[in-house]
């Protein structure tokens, strides 16, 4: 499992158990998922 699919799937199960996500954790996603893609699927 990738790291983005790792992150995609804390999301999802954090949805899927209730638990909401606030604006600061969601800009934190979002600044990862974006650091993730640039660094390691861009490149390849």
């Amino acid at each position: 499992m990738t790291k983005l699919e790792k992150l995609y799937s804390i999301i999802e199960n954090s949805r899927d158990l209730g638990v909401r996500l606030n604006k600061e954790v969601l800009q934190q996603v979002e600044e990862l998922e974006e650091n993730i893609i640039k660094e390691e699927i861009l490149p390849a």
